[in-house]
């Protein structure tokens, strides 16, 4: 599929449309990210936030460290973006 932009690092270009590493989700990866294992940030998003660091299984750490390689994000970003999430949950949750 030409033409379309990667979910991962969100160049246009060619991509595929595989399912996720981390979870039951199909994106559109370029093949530099397929090849590192790069997952979107929504889906590492996801992932850091349903299960917390403390009970992600070090394989997909692995796939966390890549993606945030290929977004140019540190861990500590990751880290906000997680936070942000939950405020967002928690503020529908109480309404």
């Amino acid at each position: 599929m030409a033409g379309t932009i990667c979910d991962v690092c969100r160049t246009e270009g060619e991509v595929q449309v595989l399912a996720s590493r981390l979870g039951a989700a199909s994106f559109a990866y370029c093949t530099t990210c397929f090849q590192v294992g790069a997952e979107p940030l929504g889906a590492v998003v996801a992932t850091v936030w349903t299960l917390g660091w403390e009970n992600i299984h070090p394989w997909s750490e692995t796939v966390i460290e890549a993606s945030l390689e290929r977004m140019g994000m540190t861990r500590e970003q990751l880290d906000e973006a997680v936070s942000e999430t939950d405020k967002q949950y928690r503020a529908e949750f109480e309404r």
